[in-house]
């Protein structure tokens, strides 16, 4: 029995693969034909731009936040070492009031000497160098001496 002689089922039209690409296309590209239609696809609009405008809005303040937060990070290391400088300034200054070192520090930088001494100037001597170097043997010598 062919399937056109069943009784069961209807006959059905055969159409073409251009004819039903055709008709499909149709199908998905009509017009909206309501004013609800219209509404709808307003209002959906209008939701998207508000959307990626709060979405660009909340990316500017996150990138400007990080900004901020850079600029903190380097201004307390700043900060830090602006505090190192004073500490380092504030321990010469207490070390300039020792009449003691005062005098060495003079002979070291100026090539003063007390009466009877002979100073012999070296290639390696370095005004700075000779200051670290008095700093720390007076300050371990105060230490000692605390003790």
């Amino acid at each position: 029995m062919r399937p056109e002689d069943r009784p069961d089922r209807e006959s059905k039209k055969v159409t073409s693969l251009a004819e039903h690409r055709k008709a499909k296309t149709k199908k998905w590209s009509r017009k909206p034909r309501t004013t609800a239609d219209w509404i709808t696809r307003l209002i959906v609009g209008i939701f998207a731009v508000v959307t990626l405008g709060c979405v660009s809005t909340a990316y500017a303040a996150h990138k400007d936040q990080q900004g901020v937060e850079e600029q903190i990070a380097l201004t307390e290391d700043e900060i830090a070492g602006e505090q190192k400088a004073i500490d380092t300034l504030s321990q010469q200054a207490s070390l300039l009031k020792d009449d003691e070192y005062v005098a060495k520090l003079a002979r070291s930088r100026y090539y003063l000497s007390k009466d009877g001494e002979v100073i012999f100037s070296v290639p390696e001597d370095n005004a700075s160098k000779q200051a670290e170097i008095l700093n720390k043997a007076y300050l371990q010598n105060q230490e000692n001496n605390d003790e």
